[in-house]
């Protein structure tokens, strides 16, 4: 599975730019990141913002696109369950890109606080859905069929089990290129019970594969493999980002040579093109605090208890 990855912001919104996004729709993005990220943090903290304002206002017109973009957080390490919002591409013939929440909410969610809150029922809010059933699950039909994406992260985490206890790799491009993750995203419609409104935002899950061998030898955890066996997400070279793209024709026929072509894309990716080092905790423990979000946690980190020649051997 995939809960914890690395996106920078900023590299997002370049790489839109890079394949074709207008200036509109580049203002529109870097707008809507800013409300949901950075107006949550000037409320706790209106001296962070380099740019200097009125601390008693959070208006966005204060500021210039590249004074906001140059504000977005870096993710060097975020969880899935904080629900982070990401960059998506949804169109690769005629660009198109928008903003998308991590965790797939179901549409028949009705609230903010129910699309984040429904533990008895996981599948309201999916990071990841399994691209072997996308077109079967009715959770997620719909979407795999006509709302998939793409989100380009620069590295994705996952935990070894190895004597009850786990160590936490991160999993890059061996050249340093960008991971594109085939992605199905929603949009809902949501009632925001403090305020009364309804909230409109785009919601995304990555899809997952079987993993490659060494993926298999990392993502060992025990409940996992008894469930679904290895996974890692699913990992296109950018000449397959089009393909996957495709728009959903009218007809069923066509419809169903269009899931033939995707879940034939859905497939591991190579290991010898993927770098994997073991990294500090990405959470605290007792002893061992976390660096936290900073360039640190992606740096190399050798655990001395951990035994490598059972994961690379």
């Amino acid at each position: 599975m995939c809960y914890d990855a690395e996106a920078k912001l900023t590299r997002q919104i370049k790489d839109a730019i890079h394949e074709g996004a207008s200036d509109d729709e580049v203002e529109h993005m870097v707008r809507k990141l800013w409300e949901l990220i950075i107006e949550k943090e000037l409320e706790r903290d209106p001296d962070r913002l380099r740019p200097k304002v009125d601390p008693d206002t959070l208006d966005p017109d204060k500021f210039s696109v590249d004074e906001m973009i140059a504000e977005l957080p870096e993710y060097h390490h975020v969880n899935g369950h904080t629900h982070p919002s990401f960059i998506m591409m949804t169109d690769f013939k005629k660009p198109r890109f928008a903003v998308a929440e991590w965790g797939f909410v179901h549409k028949s969610c009705e609230t903010i606080h129910e699309s984040y809150t429904s533990f008895d029922q996981p599948w309201m809010n999916s990071l990841n859905a399994q691209s072997e059933t996308i077109f079967d699950k009715p959770t997620f039909a719909e979407a795999a069929l006509r709302r998939r994406c793409v989100v380009t992260l620069d590295a994705f985490y996952e935990h070894h089990h190895q004597k009850g206890t786990t160590f936490p790799f991160r999993i890059s491009h061996v050249e340093g290129k960008p991971l594109y993750v085939a992605s199905i995203f929603n949009k809902n419609q949501l009632l925001d019970e403090s305020s009364g409104e309804l909230v409109r935002k785009n919601t995304v899950a990555f899809l997952t594969c079987k993993a490659n061998d060494i993926m298999s030898k990392i993502h060992n955890n025990p409940k996992v493999l008894a469930r679904t066996g290895p996974r890692m997400p699913v990992i296109l070279n950018y000449d397959q980002i089009e393909a996957y793209l495709e728009p959903c024709p009218k007809g069923l026929v066509e419809q169903e040579l269009l899931k033939s072509k995707i879940q034939a894309l859905c497939q591991s990716y190579t290991e010898e093109m993927l770098e994997y080092r073991s990294v500090r905790n990405l959470v605290d423990r007792k002893g061992n605090p976390t660096p936290g979000n900073v360039q640190e946690i992606t740096e190399p980190y050798e655990w001395p208890n951990l035994d490598y020649e059972k994961i690379f051997c």
